[in-house]
């Protein structure tokens, strides 16, 4: 079982659905998190901005959130009678909610990646069942999320320094990347989606999500830190 544990090729594959789980995870609670919008309008006076009253804005942040992660197909949203969206911004908010879709599925594999290598690797069912899950197993598994932990907590450390010192490259890099389209390309002055969600809504909805992830594998860390001390 040792052998076993000390994989290098394993625990790579653990870290990564870690990271991939942790990240896909914490973006989906983003972008369905309103509170997060509603921080966005106030700290960026998108009221004033766009002439939008901060009840309207509210809803408006709400019929998002039902398009992006929820169940409305359709992103239909009128201020005064008048379509807010023109038809290059729905398009762009359509390959959005694609995108997403694939944050959901990536959600999901890198779960079940994660739930796969632990009955592969340690066989949890089969110990249980012989009644020979020792306290030497129980801390070989803990030694691989502490492992997991400490790597998830470098990466996304490192990723946040990154993203704070190169953001907008980056996020030109992502977009550029991610669709295969210039729809995404809109203008501020006219635009209302880059109205609603300038520049820095979205450097600091990045720095939370950093933020989040990293505040996960500390928790993990500790957790597994705490369970090793009882053990012992």
């Amino acid at each position: 079982m040792h052998k076993i544990l000390d994989s290098v090729t394993m625990k790579i594959f653990f870290t990564a659905s870690l990271i991939v789980c942790l990240i896909s995870t914490s973006t989906l609670f983003a972008f369905g998190e309103i509170r997060l919008y509603n921080y966005g309008f106030t700290k960026y006076h998108i009221n004033e901005s766009t002439g939008i009253p901060d009840d309207k804005l509210k809803i408006i942040a709400g019929e998002i959130i039902e398009y992006l992660v929820g169940n409305s197909n359709t992103l239909d949203i009128n201020i005064n009678n008048q379509p807010l969206f023109k038809e290059k911004e729905i398009i762009h908010m359509a390959d959005v909610k694609t995108l997403i879709e694939k944050v959901k599925l990536a959600k999901v594999i890198s779960f079940a990646l994660l739930i796969a290598i632990v009955i592969l690797i340690f066989n949890p069912v089969k110990l249980f069942k012989q009644k020979k899950l020792s306290s030497n197993s129980i801390i070989g598994i803990l030694d691989v999320l502490k492992f997991s932990s400490l790597v998830t907590i470098i990466i996304i450390l490192l990723s946040g320094i990154v993203l704070a010192i190169a953001f907008r490259p980056l996020f030109y890099l992502f977009h550029e990347l991610s669709f295969r389209n210039d729809y995404w390309q809109l203008d501020p002055r006219s635009d209302y989606l880059v109205m609603l969600f300038p520049e820095g809504f979205w450097i600091d909805a990045t720095l939370i999500l950093v933020a989040v992830v990293f505040l996960q594998a500390i928790g993990i860390l500790a957790g597994v830190t705490f369970f090793k001390r009882l053990l012992k």
